[in-house]
């Protein structure tokens, strides 16, 4: 009927035949592990910077933990946070939480205490395991006194969650996505399963970590697993590779850009026969680069969070034609328009990826859950809010994010919680957050408005306690207005060009002139003081690598 015909009824794309997806088989994450055991119980499964254990010393140590766990009350389905630095210990404990019928929640070491608070708050988390004593804590030496080494029996469904990872809020606070049981079991049977070895350089908090242990002790792997200073130094790095020989692993493209500026690092790396570049767009020059040292396999390594990690995987073979490649297995991935109506091959729209691995939802935030996760045809689905096309032989075409949310250096941020927590301070009234290039290097850059003059130092400071370092703006700019578009919104592309706060100090003896010279090469400029902030200038962690 033309007169109650809605243009949001216009579908330009037939739906289409509905997949079939297969049921997971052993859908328990710590089960596969334990048939692992069980298969091959003296193949290494873990080195790590304190000890290499077997499957079966592995699973003994964690079968600790768990009946620990049980002793002291832990019930299945409650929620337990991780703060354990990168060891046997903290793999042991993941495994154990497991055992335990319970989720893990990953924390890591250097959060403020403002946001592990408000984790804890939010989880409902019965207690964190860590290697501190105080009163919601339990020190995972002290669980590991426990003598009963076998495999409990807890009574869980394949629905039940396996973990929780807290990702960027735009409301100011993260939400803990939640992924159960059967998700994480269709996740892991990836191409990183077909490898024997794989090298973990992940922080625990971001979810490529998850992929990397739990694929690795599911399948049958040797789990190398790179401690805080090896992935931050590059000589014991190097020389962890050189020891172990690890097949495959996965890393942003910018930190595998950092590790090839050391020649030795390109030297070592042949030993890989499979790498994942993932958590930021792929760099063809990083990929060439690599390529000059390896004949490994490349991946440009493509999901969010809520999907289960990856959705979607590309073998990079051309640089010409960069993809993210077709879904996974027991994956569907549609484009469609605003209204949710499917799109033609060639038009873009929102990427929604839909199937078993997709999330349950995001915990104690039912409007937020509603908003992005949906059922159509039965088929659970999760709206990504990344623009996507899909090409005409069905690999997906991603085309940026559609909201405000943004990636730097890999890592996924909400410029809203930045925003958010900038407005809290006293006088603010307006804030914006943008990314701005200073000095050939990517910074968050904050513009504010407020009633009295700010002193930015003072503002920093406060931000430090709220967000985790990577969030926190290294340019700073009060304006006595913001500049707006015609229709009132803020002009992201009208704010001036942002103004690092440096005093310009110049080097008064021998060793600051060396300091200066080398810290000005690794960066390409020398428009800074021997007193300032090198991370204010630009500098990373991977730039400090070098």
């Amino acid at each position: 009927d033309i007169k109650t015909f809605r243009i949001c009824d216009v579908e330009l794309e037939t739906s289409e035949e509905l997949p079939t997806f297969t049921p997971v088989e052993t859908p328990f994450i710590h089960k596969r592990f334990e048939k692992q055991v069980e298969d091959n119980p003296n193949n290494t499964a873990l080195v790590a910077e304190d000890t290499s254990l077997t499957y079966k010393e592995l699973n003994e140590k964690a079968n600790k933990i768990a009946n620990a766990l049980i002793k002291k009350g832990v019930k299945p389905k409650n929620n337990v946070l991780i703060m354990l630095h990168r060891n046997s210990d903290l793999i042991a404990s993941i495994l154990g939480i497991l055992k335990a019928g319970c989720a893990y929640i990953p924390i890591d070491l250097e959060y403020p205490q403002d946001r592990i608070n408000y984790i804890y708050e939010n989880s409902q988390a019965d207690y964190i395991i860590s290697d501190e004593d105080n009163y919601n804590s339990l020190n995972v030496k002290e669980l590991l006194k426990e003598t009963n080494a076998s495999n409990p029996d807890v009574d869980i469904t394949p629905d039940d969650l396996a973990y929780m990872i807290y990702t960027s809020g735009s409301t100011g606070n993260p939400k803990g996505v939640m992924i159960s049981h059967e998700n994480i079991c269709n996740q892991v049977q990836n191409p990183k399963s077909e490898y024997e070895s794989l090298l973990c350089l992940a922080t625990v908090s971001f979810d490529v970590s998850v992929d990397d242990i739990l694929t690795s002790l599911s399948n049958g792997m040797k789990l190398i697993l790179a401690s805080d200073t090896q992935i931050k130094n590059i000589p014991e790095l190097i020389q962890l590779i050189k020891a172990e020989q690890p097949e495959v692993s996965e890393m942003t493209p910018s930190r595998l850009a950092s590790y090839m500026e050391v020649p030795e690092f390109c030297e070592v790396i042949s030993c890989l026969k499979c790498a994942f570049l993932g958590g930021e767009q792929f760099s063809t020059k990083v990929y060439e680069n690599f390529k000059k040292y390896s004949n490994a396999i490349v991946y440009n390594s493509y999901g969010p969070t809520e999907t289960t990690i990856t959705s979607n995987n590309k073998e990079i073979t051309d640089v010409n034609d960069i993809t993210v490649g077709l879904p996974l297995h027991n994956y569907i991935t549609d484009v469609r328009d605003i209204d949710g109506k499917l799109l033609p091959q060639g038009v873009m729209g929102e990427l929604y990826i839909g199937g078993v691995s997709v999330g349950k939802g995001y915990y104690n935030m039912p409007d937020k859950t509603e908003e992005v996760f949906l059922t159509i045809n039965n088929i659970p689905y999760y709206r990504s809010g990344d623009y996507a096309i899909e090409k005409p032989n069905g690999e997906i075409d991603i085309q940026g994010r559609i909201d405000n949310q943004i990636k730097l250096r890999g890592l996924r941020i909400e410029i809203g919680e930045i925003e958010s927590s900038i407005n809290k301070y006293p006088s603010v009234k307006q804030a914006v957050v943008v990314i701005k290039e200073i000095n050939n290097n990517d910074h968050l850059c904050a513009y504010y408005t407020a009633d009295d003059e700010i002193d930015t130092r003072i503002l920093k400071e406060f931000l430090e306690d709220k967000l985790t370092k990577y969030m926190i703006p290294t340019a700073y700019m009060q304006l006595d207005e913001m500049p707006q578009t015609p229709n009132g919104k803020t002009d992201i592309k009208a704010l001036p060009e942002p103004k690092l706060d440096l005093e310009y100090v110049e080097a008064e003896n021998e060793t600051e002139e060396k300091l200066f010279k080398i810290a000005s090469e690794l960066i390409n400029t020398d428009q800074f003081g021997v007193t300032d902030d090198l991370y204010a200038i630009g500098f990373t962690s991977l730039i400090l690598m070098k």
